[in-house]
């Protein structure tokens, strides 16, 4: 059975070590963090391993998640190589959706491996986490030499894994940053239209949830083109014109309601046979 340990242990690094608990899929030896009592509590979720507070009270183990913030990981990994008793053939493994597995380099130098799979998912609650990880779909780039390994870990998981190219990863990471932060942004920014028209602030945040969720069952049964409706769908340019408008007294929303207006023009068909006028209505209500 496949030695882990996990270095820094959130919410991430909490349902990966449960889940490798529950379907025996290895042993989680040790988990280190900043503190003992933050810990206790991974390993009481886990319900496995040794809390450890530096590096050098670590178990030896087969594969080390680093499963911190990114901007922590270049350091931890080289500090976990320095102080910790790991092993030439170990695998070093982080979870960063933006950074390559170039930023695990001091680890390849020490004879380990270095691989970076990244669960495209959000982790807010790590109990929920576990119960709705089976599905998840997760990029991953590393060496290959260890890939059988981490796809047997991370399918037994009930991961759906994917190669994605450690170039391109920033740009990966946007379209998630995209489809999952900005679309709460859009939702508050539709919101507040709502409310500045005079809807009551709860039926505002629910209806704008209802026509969301609509519009997400209508991306699971269509394309891009057919899942779209609305005046600019239907090439209603006076409408839009109307909108923008009124929008002034909204200049941030009005800002993103003419960028993205003009980004998805590609997506409608009588949006595009009206596609300068169309930008030109955007650009210009853009620089007002």
């Amino acid at each position: 059975m496949l030695a882990i340990n996990f270095v820094g242990c959130g919410n991430l690094g909490k349902t990966l070590g449960r889940l490798i608990t529950v379907h025996h899929l290895g042993k989680v030896e040790g988990v280190v963090t900043t503190s003992l009592k933050s810990a206790d509590k991974a390993v009481e979720f886990i319900g496995a391993g040794k809390s450890c507070t530096n590096y050098s009270e670590l178990p030896t183990a087969d594969i080390y998640f680093i499963t911190t913030g990114d901007d922590l990981i270049e350091t931890v990994c080289n500090q976990l190589i320095a102080e910790a008793k790991v092993a030439k053939g170990a695998i070093i493994i982080h979870c960063s959706g933006s950074l390559s597995s170039d930023v695990l380099m001091q680890a390849r130098d020490a004879g380990c491996y270095a691989f970076s799979v990244h669960p495209v998912k959000s982790f807010a609650n790590p109990e929920l986490s576990v119960e709705q990880f089976s599905g998840t779909y997760c990029g991953y780039e590393g060496d290959e030499a260890v890939f059988p390994t981490l796809n047997a870990l991370f399918t037994g998981m009930g991961a759906i894994l994917f190669p994605i190219t450690k170039e391109q990863k920033p740009i990966y990471h946007a379209a998630g940053v995209i489809a999952n932060n900005y679309i709460v942004g859009l939702h508050y920014l539709a919101s507040e239209c709502y409310r500045f028209a005079g809807v009551d602030e709860n039926i505002a945040y629910q209806m704008t949830s209802m026509l969301m969720s609509e519009a997400i069952q209508n991306l699971q049964k269509f394309n891009h083109k057919n899942a779209l409706t609305g005046p600019l769908q239907r090439g209603d340019i006076e409408v839009v014109r109307e909108h923008l408008s009124h929008l002034t007294a909204l200049p941030q929303i009005k800002a993103v309601y003419a960028s993205l207006g003009e980004a998805i023009i590609p997506i409608s068909d009588r949006a595009k046979q009206l596609k300068d006028k169309f930008v030109a209505l955007f650009q210009e209500q853009s620089k007002e």
